[in-house]
């Protein structure tokens, strides 16, 4: 499960806190890309790429992800219409079985992802004291 939220306080020292290690920092860019069940993302880091698909819950995202060749991403490019293109800073953290990403973007903020299981996530976000949750995608946010 994934939850997203935008933050309006320094998160990185709360995070730490709970027991996340910062694991690298890096500006990447998400191409997203609707489709039928829901949207797919795929992400270039480092000239690496990622191919996430996003299906919408009534509390927060599933996803899969998976590594892609540049072959692929242009067979999607072509299949797919891009809805949205967001270049932005990422600061990486884990914790176990847990992920965490504060997204920094360019004219709408910051906002932080936890990925893991839906009772660990929830824990983390309480801890947090965050009781608001984004389920827009970036995609919809920068529209």
């Amino acid at each position: 499960m994934e939850m997203k939220a935008k933050l309006n306080f320094d998160a990185e020292e709360k995070l730490k806190e709970f027991g996340f290690s910062f694991e690298r920092q890096s500006t990447v860019k998400d191409t997203y890309f609707k489709n039928e069940t829901g949207i797919l993302k795929v992400t270039e880091d480092k000239g690496k790429l990622v191919l996430t698909n996003f299906i919408k819950t009534s509390s927060g995202f599933e996803s899969d992800s998976t590594e892609i060749d540049s072959a692929i991403k242009k067979e999607i490019e072509k299949e797919f219409e891009a809805d949205a293109v967001i270049e932005k800073g990422m600061k990486f953290y884990k914790k176990e079985n847990l992920t965490a990403q504060i997204n920094i973007i360019p004219g709408l903020g910051k906002y932080l992802t936890v990925q893991g299981r839906e009772d660990e996530v929830k824990k983390v976000f309480e801890f947090l004291k965050i009781n608001k949750f984004e389920l827009k995608g970036f995609n919809e946010l920068a529209k």
